[in-house]
């Protein structure tokens, strides 16, 4: 039982009652070893960047091991810490001799401010087997804004520098960006060659021979003897690389030609083969009421159903998104999440599919039924792009599905789980990241 006081007095005492039982699988008739049961609690949901909160995996049946997302940790509680604001969701399962438990979601809500971090930078070349006496330019892309940077091998004061030295072989670039959190250092190497003595000989490959409308594919041409200049067929580039994008379905021809100070290659090609990028049926003809909204990618802002629409008791509520046509894929999956609020607590059930409203049983592949599916007062999926969970196609539009509903309401057929007009909740969408 517990009580709580505040300067007005003690409130009223409420209780509940818990049944204790035998360990499961523990023997003198324990019974059978069941799946673990997870839930994830956090000491502080609501904590400033750059404190530490102890994340919790509080299981039923014993679970001999755990496996948590966003945090590098395996054990029953994980310290964990965040340097950014924002939400980041975290999850945990409990496995033991039964099975794995179904993930537990939970979101903290990192705030106060961000602690400045210190440049990350990374290096490009225009070329990188230029010949000597050319002119290459060294280009960085750093984040945290750095004030200062600092070259070693070449000529520069700001984000580039330039060299055109006399002498063949492997050459390193160096750079240090400094801002008020520190510096951060990043480094290529070049190799200068002699002057050609024959055309170049190429070859072209393409990051995708069957790439979605829509997507972008990344065709990279390598070629020796030198070459100063470039021309692409069918793709707007003067450099070794190009990006494509198609607007058809169909094969697609993209050739390269390269020159020096001897003469031109011949064309060599690769054939892309684009497909259809149109998504799957719609099924919210069957609701009587239904809301969409449509999220931006990386807009991590919450949805609040109450002021977008609402969501009706017999309805569906259906969020939208497109995944950019680039990367191919992130190294930390995304998750999504609801919750009730300014409404009662109630079952919900949620779905990520190619199609809006699709409640149908799960297919893991997406061709005819939903990636993944949560059950719950607050439930949620976690997903990614180019890779498991739920490996999502860069340039597609899919679908979170979520209904009022229950599927041990009626004796076990289901039903709608909203006992008013409207339950209202709170949708958080964490997309993957690199």
């Amino acid at each position: 039982a517990v009580a709580g006081t505040n300067a007005s007095g003690t409130g009223q005492r409420a209780a509940a009652d818990v049944e204790w039982k035998p360990t499961a699988g523990a023997g003198g008739g324990g019974g059978p070893v069941l799946t673990p049961v997870c839930t994830a609690i956090a000491s502080n949901e609501n904590p400033n960047a750059g404190t530490s909160i102890v994340l919790t995996a509080s299981c039923l049946n014993n679970p001999t091991s755990y496996s948590w997302t966003n945090v590098s940790c395996s054990q029953v509680q994980c310290s964990t810490s965040s340097v950014v604001t924002g939400p980041q969701t975290y999850s945990v399962s409990g496995s033991n001799s039964a099975g794995t438990s179904a993930a537990s979601f939970i979101t903290i809500n990192w705030g106060g401010t961000s602690i400045p971090q210190t440049p990350a930078c990374s290096l490009t070349a225009s070329n990188l087997t230029p010949t000597v006496g050319q002119t290459v330019t060294i280009a960085s892309s750093c984040t945290n804004s750095p004030s200062t940077y600092a070259w070693t091998g070449c000529t520069g004061t700001s984000a580039n520098c330039s060299d055109a030295p006399t002498a063949t072989g492997p050459k390193t670039y160096g750079l240090t960006a400094t801002n008020g959190a520190g510096a951060g250092t990043a480094s290529i190497v070049v190799t200068w060659q002699g002057a050609p003595t024959a055309v170049p000989v190429c070859t072209v490959t393409s990051s995708s021979a069957t790439p979605f409308v829509g997507q972008s594919v990344v065709l990279t041409a390598t070629c020796n003897n030198s070459p100063q200049f470039y021309a692409w067929t069918n793709c707007n580039s003067n450099q070794p690389t190009c990006s494509a994008v198609a607007t058809a379905i169909g094969p697609q021809v993209y050739t390269i030609q390269a020159a020096n100070a001897i003469g031109a290659s011949i064309p060599v090609s690769s054939t892309v083969t684009w497909q259809q990028s149109t998504g799957g049926a719609d099924f919210c003809g069957s609701y009587p009421n239904v809301q969409r909204v449509t999220k931006n990618w990386e807009d991590n802002a919450p949805i609040y159903t109450q002021s977008n629409g609402g969501f009706a008791g017999d309805g569906a509520y259906v969020v939208q998104f497109t995944v950019p046509s680039s990367p191919a894929s992130y190294r930390d999956a995304g998750s999504t999440d609801i919750a009730e609020y300014n409404g009662p607590g109630t079952f919900r059930h949620m779905t990520l599919s190619k199609s809006a409203c699709d409640f149908r049983s799960v297919d893991p592949t997406g061709a005819s039924g939903p990636f993944a599916l949560g059950f719950g007062n607050t439930t949620g999926i976690a997903w990614n792009v180019g890779k498991p969970p739920a490996a999502l196609v860069p340039g597609q539009t899919y679908y979170f599905n979520f209904r009022n509903y229950s599927p041990d309401l009626n004796g076990g057929a289901g039903g709608v789980s909203c006992a008013g007009s409207a339950c209202n909740a709170i949708i958080q969408l964490n997309f993957p990241h690199n």
